[in-house]
């Protein structure tokens, strides 16, 4: 499955309405992905990794042992 990018908000005009909203990712069929990117609201991504967990401060640490 192909990941893609909006490049801007769209909701599906479907009887659901899904909304993809700016800057969000999915991983969308094959079909799906070229409706999109053929109508310009949206751009094939590659895989990235997911970004690591952000580690507490010992501010944060101490405060949450209290």
């Amino acid at each position: 499955m192909p990941k893609i990018k909006f490049l801007e908000d769209r909701t599906v005009q479907d009887t659901e309405g899904q909304t993809f909203k700016k800057g969000s990712v999915h991983d969308v069929s094959d079909s799906s992905a070229r409706h999109w990117i053929n109508r310009g609201v949206a751009i094939e991504v590659a895989d990235e990794p997911a970004a690591p967990e952000p580690k507490k401060s010992k501010v944060a640490k101490k405060a949450a042992s209290k």
